[in-house]
């Protein structure tokens, strides 16, 4: 498998922003790519981290390209920690990434080897759930280069006006967000996050927070998700509600979806302990997306 890591510029200030790309260099070759896989990251967090799910998504499809940027603040990008001033803008930057890895692999609307149609799927964790959500609002509405967004999996997502996070706005100087036993109760992803130099168990800086507040409202009252097919998996401990993101899921999702509950474990759950078992039901989501209009 092919890593390949490049900058851009961000669409707002020119701030550079790190690029992230996996694939399997022969299979590419021999048979094109048949599937762009786009994974948001969550707060404090970057892309390297994802590289576990991006091998086993392209072990289960080997015509799989899966990329990511780090946000603003965020991994190997430019800019103060964890500051995102404006999340807009990051979604124009993953655009940015969409068009970047097309170019690359010298991409049209079709499968390069055997003209059926390029599948793109998005995949967002709790944060990166609401970008997720943001992008295809913006540009899965409009058909970008014949390029539809054929799927979403929201992955313990941000999504829903009544969370707990939005109380922090009435407070001067939010605290510590959470450590990582709080995040998964698995023991090794706990130290590795800890040990992890591009992690940011930090406080959620407040124009950060107030930015996320806005667009949670904005996807409220903006976003119709009616024509995507939706996965949405979430783990039952977590202290972001399930009831709460149903809540929000449903107001912007009016027709069936599909989601999954998992017993005992928390928020990351592709650094979980039953993470495997959640792997598999995203490639089980993933092999229906690939097989819709053949």
């Amino acid at each position: 498998m092919i890593y390949e890591q490049q900058f851009i510029k961000s669409s707002k200030d020119g701030e550079l922003i790190a690029y992230h790309e996996w694939y399997d260099e022969q299979a590419i070759k021999i048979g094109g790519c048949n599937c762009l896989v786009m994974m948001n990251h969550g707060y404090g967090d970057h892309m390297k981290r994802y590289e576990e799910l991006a091998k086993n998504i392209i072990k289960n499809n080997r015509g799989a390209i899966v990329f990511g940027i780090d946000h603003p603040g965020h991994g190997l990008s430019g800019g103060e920690a964890t500051l995102v001033k404006d999340y807009d803008s990051v979604v124009d930057d993953l655009y940015t990434a969409v068009q970047l890895v097309r170019e690359n692999h010298k991409l049209n609307n079709n499968n390069n080897k055997n003209n059926t149609p390029l599948k793109f799927i998005i995949i967002g964790y709790s944060v990166g759930g609401m970008l997720t959500v943001m992008y295809y609002h913006k540009y899965g509405s409009i058909n970008i280069d014949n390029n539809k967004i054929e799927g979403l999996v929201l992955v313990g997502p941000l999504i829903g006006t009544e969370h707990a996070v939005i109380k922090l706005q009435d407070i001067d100087a939010p605290p510590m967000v959470i450590r990582a036993e709080v995040y998964t109760t698995d023991k090794q992803a706990q130290l590795e996050m800890y040990d992890d130099p591009l992690y940011h168990l930090a406080p959620f800086k407040r124009e950060t927070l107030l930015n996320v507040i806005d667009k949670l409202r904005d996807i409220k009252d903006q976003v119709n998700l009616d024509n995507v097919e939706v996965l949405w998996l979430h783990g039952e401990i977590d202290l972001l509600s399930h009831d709460l993101v149903r809540k929000g899921l449903d107001q912007i999702k009016t027709n069936q979806y599909e989601s999954h509950l998992f017993n005992g474990v928390s928020h990351d759950l592709f650094h979980e302990t039953n993470k495997e078992q959640v792997f598999e039901v995203l490639n089980q989501f993933n092999i229906k997306i690939m097989n819709n209009n053949k």
